[in-house]
């Protein structure tokens, strides 16, 4: 069987700290869901496992939901199965967003509603169960694992949990109100196969898949955004292979300059396609000579256009002051030029001499 899976879409997000950028971001993450969809049929999944958070909150707009279902609809395989998670958690009975999603489109999308066994062979022709854990709040101290130990299992090949929340020694989660959950309770299910949303990076470990966000959403998120296949046959260890779904990168970049050459090389690597999708944190270190220091001063409207966005820019590059630089600004004998000779004799003091350079402000006395 192969399983497509992915969690975390987190469709409806606003992005409101970014205004600048913040349509190509909402539309990216239709877009990656769109990618894998593409990739689940391409390969010939049987499965498509949303483990969670497909929706940013409870109230999107209905647009947002049914763009989303319109999406799914085109899953060439037996079934999509759509878990609650925290965020586009379950309200039994209620008018919630899930209701408009189910009354919408083809009947190869199911919800997952229940803490109850769900057999795919009669409606989906598939030999396994799905042994689904939904969210019905933002947070619980509880998860949702424990009726699945003591349930009864149907006769099939293959057994699958489904779950959304966060896991000991995967996740943050430090006041325990994200459904948390310990890698002993969850092996303890014995199930073939447990597909974990909440988590944003990807994480596959045994039998234990955490599929990750397919588009990055911050600058907590060092990948490039990615779905799962996963490929299940009984007796054999499952095979898991992450698909490319993302469309920009979120990176922190520090860069220590000490020479000429690097600036150049820096400003060549600053250049590459990879920065037309990426939104960027930029810090510079270092102290640099006079003509490779202003190169430096230059960067940051340069980079403004280059990169997708560039959010923040940190320029801590020093001047690199030699003897001739003083020589050239202060007369000799005068007390600055002996307090920078001085302090420029020591390696040790160069932290000092800058502070020095720029308190003296350049002037002659």
């Amino acid at each position: 069987m192969k399983i497509l899976a992915a969690s975390d879409f987190h469709l409806g997000m606003k992005f409101r700290h970014y205004p600048e950028v913040s349509d190509r971001l909402i539309a990216a993450r239709f877009t990656a869901l769109e990618k894998l969809v593409e990739a689940g049929n391409r390969e010939g999944c049987d499965l498509f496992i949303l483990a969670g958070d497909l929706f940013d909150t409870t109230s999107v707009p209905k647009a947002t939901v049914l763009k989303a279902r319109a999406i799914l609809d085109r899953f060439a395989g037996k079934l999509v199965a759509v878990l609650p998670g925290n965020h586009d958690f379950y309200v039994p009975q209620g008018k919630d967003l899930w209701e408009t999603f189910i009354g919408e489109g083809r009947g190869n999308v199911l919800v997952l509603t229940e803490g109850a066994p769900v057999p795919l062979a009669a409606d989906w022709q598939l030999d396994a169960c799905l042994y689904p854990a939904p969210c019905f709040a933002k947070h619980s101290q509880a998860n949702g694992l424990a009726w699945m130990a003591a349930a009864p299992r149907p006769a099939c090949a293959i057994h699958i949990g489904v779950a959304h929340g966060s896991v000991e020694g995967i996740s943050p989660d430090m006041d325990g109100r994200y459904y948390p959950m310990t890698r002993g309770e969850i092996d303890r299910l014995g199930m073939d196969a447990m597909f974990i949303g909440h988590t944003h990076a990807q994480r596959v470990e045994g039998t234990l898949f955490i599929p990750g966000t397919p588009e990055p959403d911050g600058f907590d998120c060092a990948h490039d955004g990615a779905g799962l296949l996963v490929e299940l046959q009984r007796g054999k260890a499952p095979r898991a292979t992450p698909v490319p779904s993302g469309t920009y990168t979120w990176r922190h970049e520090t860069h220590l300059l000490s020479e000429a050459s690097a600036v150049d090389r820096l400003q060549e690597k600053l250049s590459q396609p990879a920065y037309h999708t990426r939104l960027l944190k930029l810090r510079l270190e270092g102290r640099l000579a006079a003509d490779a220091f202003q190169k430096t001063r230059e960067w940051g409207a340069v980079l403004r256009e280059k990169c997708f966005h560039l959010a923040s820019f940190e320029n801590q590059i020093g001047l690199l002051i030699g003897k001739a630089d003083i020589d050239a600004r202060y007369a000799p004998g005068s007390f600055a030029h002996e307090l920078l000779t001085e302090l420029a004799r020591a390696p040790e003091d160069v932290p000092a001499l800058q502070k020095a350079w720029d308190h003296l402000g350049g002037g002659r006395p």
